[in-house]
Formats: C-alpha cells, structure tokens, sequence
C-alpha cells in the first residue's frame, strides 16, 4: 500500500512538472509570435507613414487612443500628420532604410536610416507600443548624420540583428547597468566597469568617438573635467529592450551648454562573453519644458 501510494506521488509530481514546462514553452512561444506580428506590423505601417501614404498610414494602424511623445509632431496624431506632411514636402526623394527592428514583449525599436541624398542623411530611433495589433504609443529621436566620424563608420552600417543568438536578453540587465555606471559612478570604478564590460574593439558608430575600450575608458574622465564647470551630466535610462545578441536603452541624457536635453537611444550588441562589442546612438534636443510629455 505505502509502495503504490509513493509511486502514484512521484507520478503525480511528474505530470505536475511535465504540464508546467508545456505551459511555459506554449507561452513563451506564443509571446515570441506576438514579437514578430508586432514587429511586422510597425515595419508596415513605418515604410508606408514616410511615404506618401502617411495620412492612410496613420489612419490605419494607430489607435483612437494613441499616445504621441514626439515633440516635432507636438505630442499629437494631428501633429503627426503635419510632421509627414511636411517631411515629403522638403524631402520628397527621401528613401527610408530600416537596419534593425528588435523586440519585447508589446515594444518594437526601429534603427532607421532616412536617405534623402548623397550629401544628407538623417539617423533615427523610433519605438513603438502594440497592443491587439495596433500601435498605441511612439517616442522617436532624430539625429542629422555628421559629413565624418571620430571611426569612419556610419551611425546605422555594422552587423546587423542575430536573432539565434540570447545574449541580448541573457545579458540586458548587465548591459544597462554597466552604461549607466559609465556615467554616473567615480572615475576609477566606471573605468573599471567599462573595461570588466567592453571588448577591446568595441566597434564605435557615435560620431565623437572613436573604436576600441580604451576611447570609451575616457569618456568618465572627460566628464569629471567638465562637471568643474558646473556642467553635470544626467543619465536616466526609461526603458530597456533586448532581441536576439542587442540590448536597446532609452533614455533621458542631459548635458548643459554642450548637448543640452536629449531624448536618446542606444544600441549594444553583446558577445556571448557578455560584453558589449558594438555600439550606436541617436539622440535628439528638446525643451525642458517638453520633459513631462516625452518621457511619462
């Protein structure tokens, strides 16, 4: 009796846990298909909102509700309207080239290249809030592509997506916190999480800087000249979204008289050591005043 009575327990743990690992494999598969229709669904209406479709585009796939934080769309639909309107007006030529599309759970952050010759281009940050197959929310950064770079790459060009990889996700937490304490700690402990959490290479495509760990080393240090200033530099990191071997932040960057306020987003992508191998950034200037609209 106490025989069957165990077997019949350890047959009843096994189910139990067999049916536990089927429910969390269902929904994480069911989580990772919403990904991609979400990523599919801004990639559309995007490529269509930055042609001549835009009003169609707007009508289409955003919500009665949504929510716009882009300032130069005054943090409204109609606003948004205007924005294109005006955007194929003065740039009626313009080819829109999207790099990277990564995504979390109901976020999707495009990496765009918008093409208008050969002597200007511009680089932005988009990202994008779905819920029931439509988009509910939009931040967005642009930022005019400089004639060089400190690297001689470009702020979009490099290796793109590998969505077979995990490091991304696997080390998100990691990557953001290393940033953040590149910037925020003293000079000697953020220089030794930036070497602890960088590769030697470190391939650059912010257009100050140059490649390799030993250019990123010195940015704390430039930092503490400038705060003798009184120039202090704010990070806060609102968002975070990892896909595939990147780890996307947006972000909050304040540095008085040189960048003033930006909304900023950057790009890592992460080796399967952990570290941080290559990064992008876009960044856009806004009033103060606008704090509240773009970032709650």
């Amino acid at each position: 009796m106490k025989l069957f009575f165990l077997i019949t327990l350890i047959l009843s743990i096994t189910f139990s846990n067999a049916n536990e690992i089927n429910n969390n494999l269902s929904k994480a598969n069911k989580n990772k298909m919403n990904e991609e229709s979400n990523k599919k669904i801004v990639e559309k209406y995007y490529l269509k909102v930055t042609s001549m479709q835009y009003e169609s585009a707007i009508t289409e796939y955003l919500t009665e509700e949504y929510i716009e934080h882009q300032e130069t769309a005054n943090f409204s639909k109609a606003g948004l309207i205007d924005f294109y309107k005006s955007r194929q007006k003065k740039y009626p030529t313009s080819k829109t080239i999207i790099h990277r599309i990564i995504a979390q759970d109901n976020l999707v952050f495009l990496h765009v290249e918008e093409k208008i010759s050969d002597k200007l281009t511009f680089t932005h940050g988009e990202l994008f809030v779905v819920e029931n197959s439509k988009i509910i929310e939009h931040w967005s950064a642009i930022q005019k592509h400089p004639k060089k770079m400190k690297s001689g790459r470009k702020m979009y060009d490099g290796q793109g997506v590998d969505y077979s990889k995990n490091t991304g996700v696997k080390y998100a937490e990691i990557t953001k916190q290393s940033y953040l304490d590149a910037f925020t700690l003293p000079v000697e402990e953020a220089m030794e999480i930036i070497d602890k959490t960088t590769t030697e290479r470190y391939f650059q495509h912010n257009p100050s800087v140059a490649d390799g760990k030993e250019p990123f080393m010195n940015s704390p240090k430039l930092l503490k000249k400038i705060s003798k200033f009184g120039l202090k530099t704010t990070l806060k990191i609102q968002k975070t979204i990892s896909e595939g071997d990147y780890v996307v932040t947006f972000s909050y960057f304040r540095l008085p008289l040189i960048y003033g306020n930006r909304v900023l987003f950057d790009l890592f992508r992460v080796v399967d050591t952990g570290e941080k191998d290559e990064h992008w950034d876009v960044g856009e200037k806004f009033a103060k005043k606008n704090y509240n609209k773009i970032f709650d």
